[in-house]
């Protein structure tokens, strides 16, 4: 008797989607040195990314007053052009069939206390958006603007589609849009543009690594801002001073955000060991309007960059040949005033900084200059680790001015 062969029909492949409403959240972030995941991510972010043109008097503002869990709605009051203000219950059935929540946009509109409608689209958002909201509703943000008291949120609201109906214009909501899910970032003016993160960080990859060789990378993401810092280890004229070889790096960090935090931005750095320092180079910088895209240019930023960067092996190898003997304490003293700390962060700074580098040298026998120019960077950036962002920036600014005091 013949024997059948039954036929094996393969089981398909069930492929699990992503879920990208993950990156819609406030406490979404990553960091990495690998190039290729900081490319999906940017790429990723790019997709994300929509802006809606939109009439002011077309916004709707819900205040919610408290989530119902046992009629599992959102309690609150609508506020809109034409109809004024109404009380109003929102299913959350309704929001997870037809907007995308999920339970952590739900945890975050109970923070944000905030929906946002157009026509009949809902928008999450956070408190951030009040900044930019205010002005298109003529005002400015003041303490009452971030209260949590019901009354003083209802005003807000309520005053802000009051003057947004009275006098109409023409903006740019900024939102992420992840399935069904959508998120409110920033309200701007109508002028505003998003510029490809993707796109322009690769431009400046590929015009600065043909100028100093193949870069190294670090990168921060979340949703209010992208920094990168692009490093050339194998820059040669600098990989090969004495007694600091491939101990000096010089780099570019890009700063940039799609949510209004900060203008697009590239700044010229140095790594000396563990610390790094900004140069004294040109900050390229430019604003989100509608065609900056079209105006950023990695070789007109490279430009005014480079001469600074050249003159840099000449001055490491000057300091490095500038032996300090005698009056050491007196001499790094005078080198840590020189930078201006105390004068552009705080007195404490510049004291801490002082400890850190005499503490750091005062067992070596015999130091150079460069020794001390590279401990102050080494110190600065240490203690910018646990300053604020513009007290920071200011500290790694002063701290590469050590390489330009006159040790001798």
């Amino acid at each position: 008797m013949a024997v059948t062969r039954l036929k094996t029909i393969a089981s398909p492949v069930i492929t699990k989607q992503s879920d990208d409403r993950k990156m819609l959240l406030d406490k979404w972030k990553v960091s990495g040195t690998k190039k290729e995941d900081m490319f999906k991510y940017l790429e990723k972010m790019d997709e994300l990314n929509k802006l809606v043109p939109t009439m002011t008097n077309e916004i709707q503002i819900f205040t919610l007053d408290h989530v119902d869990y046992e009629k599992e709605t959102l309690v609150g009051y609508r506020h809109g052009a034409g109809y004024g203000t109404i009380a109003e219950e929102i299913p959350v059935s309704k929001l997870k069939k037809y907007d995308g929540m999920n339970k952590d946009l739900l945890n975050e509109t109970e923070d944000s206390k905030l929906l946002f409608m157009i026509g009949n689209e809902i928008f999450f958002t956070n408190k951030k958006v009040v900044v930019t909201l205010s002005q298109r509703a003529g005002t400015g943000t003041g303490k009452a603007a971030y209260m949590d008291d019901l009354k003083v949120r209802f005003h807000r609201d309520a005053g802000y589609v009051a003057y947004m109906e009275t006098c109409p214009a023409m903006c740019r909501l900024m939102i992420r849009k992840a399935g069904k899910a959508k998120k409110l970032y920033a309200a701007f003016a109508d002028a505003y543009g998003i510029i490809s993160q993707k796109a322009q960080v690769q431009d400046f990859m590929d015009c600065y690594e043909k100028e100093f060789g193949t870069s190294a990378v670090y990168y921060q993401i979340d949703n209010y801002k992208t920094q990168i810092i692009l490093e050339f280890l194998e820059y040669e004229p600098l990989a090969s001073i004495k007694g600091f070889e491939n101990d000096i790096v010089p780099g570019i960090m890009i700063q940039m955000s799609d949510t209004g935090d900060t203008a697009f931005s590239v700044t010229g750095t140095i790594r000396t060991r563990i610390g790094t320092g900004y140069m004294p180079t040109p900050v390229y910088s430019r604003k989100h309007t509608k065609n900056a895209a079209e105006g950023i240019s990695a070789e007109e930023a490279l430009a005014s960059m480079l001469p600074e960067f050249k003159k840099l092996p000449g001055v490491f190898k000057k300091l490095c040949s500038v032996d300090i003997n005698k009056d050491r304490e007196k001499i790094i003293r005078k080198a840590v005033s020189f930078c201006g700390i105390k004068r552009d962060v705080s007195a404490k700074a510049e004291g801490d900084a002082l400890d850190i580098v005499l503490n750091a040298l005062k067992e070596e026998e015999a130091i150079t200059a460069c020794d001390i120019a590279v401990s102050i960077i080494e110190a600065c950036d240490f203690l910018s680790e646990d300053m604020c962002e513009k007290s920071s920036e200011k500290l790694k600014n002063c701290s590469v001015k050590s390489l330009y005091y006159k040790y001798a």
